[in-house]
């Protein structure tokens, strides 16, 4: 690694080096002062002496200087110790501790290196952590929503079995029941396929430039026959400016007919929908608004959680999966957009924000 702008280790070591030779010589200059100043060598010739003894003198230097050296150098030993213990305790497991190294050098750079590195693992073991939550929920999802069905299924061909002799008519109203029941169990496993695929495993896009208010028209053309049989009007509102957006065609309208569906399913009594859309700052905001019974204030926190039909303000009767809002919501999170719902006794109005794509 190499330490830019700063001085490197090698460059610190040849200057510790370097110190050490020139304090040990200061020192053996230091200690001939001494000496002949020294009452003991005052009659003797001091550089005859010195020239007899200078291996001493020598090995006093060599002594010296590695003294030094070690003296010099201690700093960068612990620093080279701090990253060895913390490496072992990162090998024990201890992916929480960190280097603390603010030096800029190299020994600095490989602190900060295995930092990183152990950060970038970090992440990764909790990525493949939450990979395996993910799975885990998503078969206990599909169990879960499995189950019902199938063991309803189950109970009706058990009734045709024993019936099948005995009362046609009847086996043939239980032979009705399980067709409704297989085509619910069809849509419920789309259902939880795309929720899955979107929310578990993330979903390649093909993005595209788009006029809302077409599609939204092409759309909701697709429900006439729904809003007639629920004796529904609608009505589109826009202030008459192009709203476009980029995004996967067939997700945004996937997540249309969710919200449609869901304003269908839960506002036929109050015989209006309105489309509402503008933009305002960066985003495009579409509304859908519909006229019935509100949403309960302690309800609107689950509304798009993929079990909100337990809740007491829903009913698997009414025709909801519990997955239709929950889809909507990771198809427009996945776009970088939200939607929230606002309901009182006058009007529910679920708010799909979108980035513009003008921003």
């Amino acid at each position: 690694m190499r330490a830019n702008g700063n001085m490197g280790i090698r460059l610190k070591l040849i200057l510790i080096f370097t110190s050490s030779v020139i304090f040990a010589g200061l020192s053996i200059i230091i200690l001939q002062k001494i000496l002949s100043q020294s009452v003991v060598f005052v009659d003797v010739d001091i550089s005859r002496w010195e020239e007899r003894y200078s291996f001493v003198y020598f090995a006093i230097f060599v002594i010296l200087t590695f003294i030094f050296f070690y003296v010099l150098t201690i700093k960068i030993i612990r620093r080279i110790k701090h990253i060895d213990t913390c490496v072992n305790l990162m090998k024990e497991g201890n992916l929480d501790i960190r280097i603390q190294m603010e030096t800029q050098d190299e020994i600095g750079n490989l602190a900060r290196g295995i930092n990183a590195m152990v950060q970038s693992l970090k992440e990764s073991m909790e990525r493949e952590h939450q990979a395996e939550n993910m799975k885990n929920e998503m078969i206990a999802s599909i169990s879960h929503d499995l189950r019902t069905p199938v063991t309803s299924l189950i109970g009706y061909m058990d009734l045709i079995k024993t019936d099948i002799n005995s009362d046609i008519l009847s086996c043939t109203k239980y032979v009705d029941i399980c067709q409704k029941k297989c085509d619910d169990l069809k849509n419920q496993i789309q259902d939880l396929l795309d929720y899955c695929h979107i929310n578990f495993q993330g979903i390649p896009m093909n993005k595209v430039r788009v006029d809302i208010k077409e599609l939204l028209q092409q759309v909701i053309i697709d429900f006439v026959p729904q809003l007639e049989k629920a004796d529904m009007a609608f009505t589109i509102e826009n202030s008459g400016e192009s709203c476009q957006v980029e995004v996967d065609i067939a997700l945004l309208v996937r997540l249309l007919q969710n919200m449609i569906s869901n304003g269908i399913f839960y506002g036929y009594s109050g015989k209006m929908m309105n489309l509402r859309l503008f933009e305002e700052g960066d985003n495009v905001i579409i509304q859908i608004a519909n006229y019935g019974k509100p949403i309960l204030p302690e309800d609107i926190p689950y509304i798009f959680e993929k079990y909100y039909r337990a809740e007491k303000s829903r009913s698997r009767n009414t025709g909801g999966k519990g997955m239709g809002l929950a889809i909507a919501k990771s198809i427009a999170e996945i776009h970088g957009g939200s939607i929230a719902v606002k309901s009182t006794e006058a009007e529910t109005v679920f708010s799909i924000m979108l980035p513009s794509a003008r921003s």
